[in-house]
């Protein structure tokens, strides 16, 4: 069977209906799902964010609203399916902005300090209530004073890697294959062999991380943390074979 018909998920050893050169509009396996070629190239399913993405080119996880931290919660009994938070001051909550992410607790106020996986969520103004649905219960009672954090699944709304000289956003999630549509699924690898756009000549055997342009890798120097090595001799601005080594 054709290699873009046909992948091979690492827990499952089970086919899944989308291929490492295909995007789609469907959700063909949970945001995060690892797969594992037999040559070794490890990919993870991504969703895209609101800009197209170049294939070659490392993508991030989206970046955070820090109003959305420590947010206040409602008292809430052992089993509840759901969390009510009040919103923070300066940004509004999409619907379903945070399906697939998750839901931090950060101080107790006597309840686990724990994470929960969202499920889903209507849309709320700053300031306002919002509830949120879990796809487990709670496993202890929420107190008062509970206060939670809402983080975006990291292979969700996926961005371009911000260039060396802008301010770090997030971590490093992959590098698509193929172009991607915005808000389309696709697999992005993060090990073994990838062809990647390079910034300056780094020598081969030598470590990479961001460079100065959106997407590329770099002779890392410790300013950001490595991804990858070459693997043959870098030629600025081209697409040269890479070790890709991203947690």
């Amino acid at each position: 069977m054709p290699l873009n018909d046909y992948v091979v998920t690492h827990d499952t050893e089970r086919a899944v209906g989308q291929g490492i050169l295909q995007e789609s509009t469907d959700k063909n396996a949970e945001l995060g799902t690892e797969l594992v070629l037999n040559d070794g190239r490890k990919f993870r399913y991504c969703l895209n964010g609101s800009g197209t993405l170049a294939a070659g080119k490392v993508v991030q996880s989206a970046g955070w609203a820090s109003d959305h931290e420590s947010l206040a919660t409602n008292t809430a009994a052992k089993g509840a399916g759901t969390v009510t938070v009040t919103n923070g001051a300066s940004t509004a909550l999409t619907e379903n902005m945070y399906t697939d992410g998750y839901l931090c607790v950060e101080t107790s106020g006597g309840s686990e300090v724990s994470i929960y996986k969202i499920k889903s969520h209507p849309a709320a103004d700053v300031n306002a209530s919002c509830v949120i649905t879990l796809y487990d219960a709670l496993r202890v009672v929420f107190a008062g004073g509970t206060t939670a954090t809402l983080t975006k699944n990291p292979y969700s709304a996926v961005v371009d890697n911000v260039a060396s000289g802008g301010t770090e956003t997030n971590a490093e999630v992959g590098v698509p294959l193929i172009p991607v549509t915005a808000a389309y699924f696709f697999w992005a690898q993060f090990k073994g062999l990838c062809n990647v756009l390079i910034d300056g000549t780094p020598a081969i055997g030598t470590p990479l991380m961001r460079g100065s342009v959106a997407g590329s890798l770099a002779l890392a120097d410790s300013s950001f943390k490595e991804v990858g090595s070459m693997h043959h001799t870098g030629v600025n601005t081209e697409y040269r074979p890479v070790i890709l080594d991203i947690p």
